[in-house]
């Protein structure tokens, strides 16, 4: 019994004892929080941000600064997600936890920071026919309405057939006009006309105000006229199963022929010059290697209008080391030349001067790439002349642009381009200088090229562009069929003025291509259709662009309904206060003009 009470009690006292340890851990517990809650009141630090302002709390390991709105957006730092700008699609990389910054209004798109093809500006996206220095672009009278890019303008009807047009937005600031008949007029941000379209007329016009129209005509006929009456008619004919492109030109009053193989790339007609006749290969050997000694010869055009309105950008090389280097000469003089004529029979204004500086020269190192793109075309044109017979593929990019290797270009005609990283656009004038770059990619709608040279403001020497490929395809075009022109003059010219003569085997006579005997024969009506078709773009162009430029009529008000039962507050909003009213008590008459609507406990019971 004795030991039964001992046992309690020191269980009891056990008990007790834990009971103090827990009360004791629990107690400086306590303590340690508070301590903690005291040591952290003493890191935090109160910054006031200026005199009179509310303190703002500055904490240990502060969470990122957020970039202010107005600064460029930047790469987040793990994993972004790119985020799309409103109304311009331009994928940028968002911060982290933070929503990107609308862009500047009408901003461009920009090129990606890696290995981007350059953007092409959706209002120039059209396929074709570069521009030629003529009449000066129609001015929009008063400037298209300002509309948000891609958001139909309140209050204007759709364009239809019948109905009044409507302005929407374009890349950029440029409006389109939708008018009657489906027809479209594209304006630049400051108003200017760009392009006008209609069922079967396209009339470009390019910032350096010359203009092109493409007429669609029955049976595949195109008519392509530039100004002062320069142009060509288009027809397809076929041999021997193969289709081929007929053009009849007409320069300076003087019509002549040459003839194209059509190639189909994404959609796109791609027609590519084929000469109709060939040289030797001992000839084209001549004309490919270096001569012995350098010529020093003399084109005799030094004095002429058109050499002094570019001689601040085109020098003829002193002395000649090959055939190359001469032709290169020759296509630059043509290009020019040419250029000229047209402009002043289309009575454009005549620029001055392009203002050439350092910038705006032709020069020698310029000269010399395109003198070995005359020696790729030559090689070309003697592997064509071995198998000009052959079956050869109407699909794809035509050879030698398919090849990955670096190409060069000279415009031919003015004409604007795409450069989103000059604002959107920017012109080129003919003799500017291109070039594809090597392993440039060939499997887009254009093509990322460089400016060599340029003597326009905008599109300056380093600019990168995006040209399409039908644009590329025709300076292509025109730079063999000016070669073609150069070494028939060479040929007649050779052993004269400093000349090397030529070899027998290299002086015989050139050969027609099999295709060329059956060729239809050349356009007789050419200068008549070209005039023809130039007064009819006249006259569509002033009817969309008044159309374009004529206020939109209101829609008509709706018809006054007035119903049984309506109310008289209701019927009030709807006539308004009447002339006069009689009150027969639980009836009332409201008088108008032309008509009395009776109220019978407050509701329409009758009208007259």
């Amino acid at each position: 019994m004795s030991i039964s009470r001992t046992r309690r009690s020191a269980s009891r006292g056990w008990i007790g004892t834990a009971m103090v340890a827990l009360l004791f851990l629990f107690a400086a517990s306590l303590i340690a929080d508070d301590k903690d809650k005291k040591d952290e009141k003493k890191t935090t630090k109160v910054v006031p941000a200026h005199p009179g302002a509310t303190p703002a709390v500055q904490h240990p390991n502060p969470a990122p600064a957020v970039t202010p709105q107005s600064s460029a957006p930047v790469y987040q730092r793990q994993n972004p997600t790119p985020a799309v700008t409103p109304q311009h699609n331009v994928p940028v990389y968002e911060r982290q936890n933070q929503t990107p910054p609308p862009p500047p209004p009408n901003s461009a798109p920009v090129y990606q920071r890696q290995n981007q093809t350059p953007a092409v500006t959706p209002q120039h996206n059209v396929p074709v026919y570069e521009r030629q220095n003529q009449t000066p672009a129609v001015i929009h009278p008063n400037g298209p309405p300002a509309t948000t890019p891609g958001v139909h303008t309140p209050g204007v009807y759709q364009g239809n057939q019948t109905g009044h047009g409507a302005y929407t937005g374009g890349a950029g600031g440029a409006q389109v006009y939708h008018g009657p008949n489906h027809t479209e007029a594209h304006f630049h941000a400051n108003g200017q006309v760009s392009v006008i379209h209609t069922s079967d007329r396209t009339i470009y016009h390019s910032s350096l105000g010359s203009r092109t129209v493409v007429a669609n005509r029955p049976g595949g006929q195109v008519i392509v006229a530039h100004g002062g009456g320069f142009g060509y008619s288009q027809r397809p004919f076929v041999v021997q199963n193969r289709t081929y492109v007929q053009r009849t030109y007409y320069v300076n009053n003087v019509a002549y022929v040459h003839v194209y193989r059509p190639y189909m790339y994404r959609g796109v007609t791609l027609n590519v010059y084929a000469p109709t006749r060939y040289y030797s290969p001992a000839f084209y050997g001549w004309a490919y290697s270096p001569w012995r000694m350098p010529v020093a010869y003399s084109w005799g055009w030094g004095g002429s209008p058109w050499a002094g309105f570019y001689g601040g950008y085109f020098t003829p090389y002193p002395v000649y080391r090959s055939p190359a280097f001469w032709l290169t000469d020759y296509l630059f003089a043509a290009t020019l030349q040419e250029a000229y004529q047209e402009r002043m029979a289309g009575a454009a204004a005549a620029q001055p001067g392009y203002g050439y500086d350092n910038q705006a020269v032709l020069t020698p190192a310029v000269k010399d790439a395109i003198s070995e793109e005359v020696q790729r075309q030559l090689e070309a044109e003697r592997s064509e002349a071995q198998y000009s017979g052959a079956a050869m593929s109407s699909s794809g990019l035509p050879p030698g642009l398919n090849d990955g290797n670096a190409h060069v270009f000279v415009v031919a005609r003015g004409m604007d381009v795409a450069s989103p990283a000059v604002g959107g656009e920017c012109s080129l004038s003919e003799g500017d200088v291109l070039q594809l770059g090597a392993g440039a990619p060939r499997d887009a709608d254009s093509a990322g090229v460089v400016v060599l040279a340029s003597k326009g403001r905008d599109c300056r020497r380093g600019t990168i562009a995006s040209v399409q490929w039908p644009d590329l395809i025709e300076m292509q075009n025109h730079m063999r069929e000016t070669l073609d022109r150069g070494l028939d003059e060479l040929r007649a010219k050779q052993g004269q003025g400093g000349l090397p003569a030529l070899t027998a085997s290299a002086a015989s006579a050139p050969v027609q291509a099999p295709f060329a005997a059956q060729a239809p024969p050349p356009d007789a009506n050419v200068a008549a259709e070209l005039r023809q078709e130039t007064d009819q773009a006249n006259q569509t162009e002033q009817q969309v662009v008044s159309q374009a430029s004529a206020p939109q009529a209101e829609a008509p008000a709706p018809p006054a309904r007035i119903s049984l039962g309506q109310s008289i507050d209701s019927v009030a909003l709807t006539l308004g206060e009447p002339q006069k009213v009689v009150d027969l008590g639980a009836k009332q008459i409201y008088v108008y003009p032309d008509l009395k609507v009776t109220f019978t406990d407050g509701k329409v019971s009758n009208v007259e």
